[in-house]
């Protein structure tokens, strides 16, 4: 960023420094204002407490009876993932729950309770990398927020369990069908053979059977135990690959229950409690927090491996005994066709014993999955439980006091701040190098600080006394600036201000003084005839002076008169005879003074009146080489502006703005000056007699 860019920042921050160190009371009195009002505001405002349960949303909880072949109907309904968790929590703030539970309470209470008021004051936040869920309800009665809250758990875990019991009702329906079907297939296959007996006359066929029909049989039993094992392995199969596209792995390593898996899955549960117990000690940063994350990352990579490892294992198998199928299938037909050759009736006969073996061998098989899955939904786990009931609530939790204070207190310091600052923007007041760069848009030269009077030292010498003090130094650097800052070197200069009492006098004589201690002859010409008070501050007679040499009654070299400081000489306004005399000033007489001067002197100076009042000043400045203009700490921008414009209206040549009388206080510890200030006046009414108020620097 350049030094341009910066330069509105540092400006900003110039101009808020001061407004908080002067506003400082009052902002801090409107954020304790705020924060009181606040405080009693929250004390008129509705209580509410929250009575909170827990409760554990567990992966598997029916392991104590696996159900094979049909398990992947009761996996519905629970995962770790968090979609699973942002589920149940929609599912706690149901309606269906909320319905239920407001029956339930009005039946307690004996007081109606509308479920869609229930249900925006459920809340259910899931613990992070865990399986708990807090359940909260919230009312202004922490009675009523217990009973709830204990109303609303129960509700969802005996929903959630019917749900299941449902799932598993259908399984069991399923086979029934599945049983008839086959209890149909027996009886057809069995009056087939039958009738097939009776017709051909074989009642001692099962005598005449010879060792091959023997074999046929043993194939037809191992047909069917392998079809059956193919069926219910191809169901197993279908149901873990369903629940691997859902990345279910944890689920499919239970249904599995391989040795690894087991080993695997412990290790993995113990990871994830541990990580939970660290979670509840340190931050999510802390090294051991991380280490249990990556260590749970690990396990569950390896566990997915393994799962899929078991899915692929599943369906080699698959494939294997659908072969072996196949095979005895072949041989069955193979050996049909034999009996056939030999002997077609026992072929026949065969045949349809196989078909009826076969049925009955199916339906016993299924007959025993059917009891599997009755004796599990009898002793069906829910997969949710209440770990910890819901307790009275001894305080509320809303409105909290402190934090609304603390809020209303920093609401009311920042009102604070902006209604300082808003009035001091508003404020067109001139206290600041900022405030000259933001409203005059000219250069600013610099700085002089409120000067303390010390008894027997005219304030205008001042520097000349104290030539090491902070405002010296100051008026050095407007020296330095205008000599070298402003472009060509000046050798007429002319000090102006808006209004009475801005300290332009003494400026003149201190910038005087300046150029001279440089080594730079300088004449300092009084050019406020109607208020002259130069020659006061050195000392000498006021006449003869400047209207004298201009109406040719004396010479230039008799007129100036030498001052205490080496190399600085004094021309005084000399006799005043009204306006007459001021229109001097302008005439041609008076540049050919200065051109005389230039003769004799490095530079010189002309003290002028107030710019604002007098004309001098814009008459003057047309035959001088630059201008300075004095104003005063706080003097309004608008009355500057005026004479700037004047000033540039005439052609004048602007060097730039020196700020006086900067008091103290109000600018300690900027990066222009050095906390030192000063101040000068004669009044608001210009040419009031007298000398500068004793009050003014």
């Amino acid at each position: 960023m350049s030094a341009s860019d910066e330069t509105p920042i540092f400006e900003v921050i110039e101009r808020l420094i001061p407004i908080l160190r002067r506003r400082g009371l009052m902002i801090g009195l409107a954020g304790l204002v705020s924060a009181g009002a606040s405080g009693v505001a929250t004390q008129m405002m509705t209580k509410k407490y929250r009575a909170t349960a827990t409760l554990q949303l567990r992966p598997k909880a029916d392991q104590e009876v696996r159900v094979q072949g049909v398990s992947s109907l009761d996996l519905r309904g629970f995962q770790e993932t968090e979609r699973y968790f942002r589920t149940q929590v929609q599912l706690l703030k149901s309606r269906t729950i909320a319905d239920a539970v407001a029956l339930k309470y009005t039946d307690l209470r004996g007081e109606e309770l509308q479920s869609h008021q229930l249900m925006g004051r459920i809340e259910a936040r899931p613990r992070e990398r865990s399986e708990l869920v807090d359940l909260s309800v919230v009312d202004p009665d922490p009675e009523v927020a217990l009973l709830l809250t204990n109303l609303v758990a129960a509700e969802y875990v005996a929903q959630n369990l019917d749900v299941r019991r449902k799932a598993a009702a259908d399984a069991r329906r399923w086979l029934a069908r599945q049983l008839e079907e086959n209890e149909v297939r027996i009886k057809s296959s069995r009056a087939s053979l039958q009738a097939y007996k009776e017709e051909e006359d074989l009642a001692e066929i099962e005598e005449v059977v010879s060792a091959r029909s023997q074999r046929m049989r043993e194939v037809d039993v191992s047909f069917g135990e392998i079809s059956a094992q193919a069926l219910l392995l191809k169901a197993e199969l279908s149901s873990h690959r369903a629940l691997m596209r859902q990345g279910r792995y944890e689920d499919l390593a239970t249904a599995l229950s391989t040795a690894d898996l087991k080993v695997l899955s412990s290790s993995l549960a113990k990871s994830r409690a541990e990580k939970a117990r660290l979670s509840s000690v340190f931050g999510e940063k802390h090294p051991e927090i991380i280490s249990a994350a990556s260590e749970i990352t690990r396990l569950e990579v390896l566990l997915q491996e393994e799962v899929e490892r078991g899915v692929s294992t599943e369906a080699a198998a698959l494939e294997i005994l659908e072969a072996k199928r196949d095979g005895l299938a072949a041989e069955v037909e193979r050996a049909k066709t034999e009996l056939l050759t030999r002997s077609g009736h026992t072929a026949t006969y065969e045949t349809l014993k196989a078909d009826l073996d076969r049925a009955v061998l199916f339906q016993e098989r299924l007959g025993r999955r059917a009891d599997e899955l009755r004796l599990a939904s009898e002793t069906q786990l829910n997969n949710v439980r209440v770990v910890d009931m819901a307790v009275l609530p001894k305080k509320h939790f809303s409105p909290s006091t402190p934090v609304n204070m603390g809020l209303g207190f920093a609401l009311g310091l920042l009102g604070g701040v902006g209604v300082a600052v808003g009035a001091a923007w508003m404020d067109d007041r001139l206290l600041s190098p900022a405030s000259i760069k933001e409203h005059l848009h000219v250069p600013f030269l610099g700085l002089v600080p409120h000067l303390a009077r010390e008894e027997g030292v005219p304030i205008e010498l001042m520097t000349y006394v104290n030539p090491r003090s902070g405002a010296s130094e100051n008026v050095r650097s407007v020296r330095a600036l205008i000599e070298h800052g402003t472009g060509a070197r000046p050798r007429r200069l002319l000090v102006t201000s808006s209004i009475a009492g801005e300290g332009k006098t003494s400026t003149t004589v201190r910038l005087g003084i300046a150029f001279a201690q440089s080594g730079r002859r300088v004449l300092v010409i009084e050019g406020d005839l109607l208020k002259a008070r130069l020659h006061d501050t050195f000392d000498v007679p006021s006449v003869p002076g400047v209207t004298d040499v201009l109406q040719g009654n004396l010479a230039l070299n008799d007129a100036i008169r030498t001052t205490p400081v080496e190399g600085l000489d004094l021309l005084a306004a000399g006799e005043f005879t009204g306006s007459a005399s001021r229109k001097l000033l302008a005439s041609a007489e008076m540049d050919s003074l200065l051109k005389a001067a230039d003769d004799l002197y490095d530079l010189v100076i002309i003290d002028t009146p107030p710019s604002a009042l007098l004309s001098d000043a814009s008459d003057l400045s047309r035959v001088v080489d630059g201008v300075v203009v004095v104003v005063r700490s706080g003097v309004r921008a608008g009355v500057v502006l005026h004479t700037l414009d004047r000033l540039q209206r005439v052609g004048a040549n602007i060097l730039g703005v020196v700020l006086n009388d900067v008091a103290t206080e109000s600018y300690a510890g900027n990066h222009y000056g050095y906390g030192y200030g000063y101040g000068y006046g004669y009044g608001h009414a210009y040419g009031d007699a007298g000398s500068e108020s004793k009050s003014a620097k």
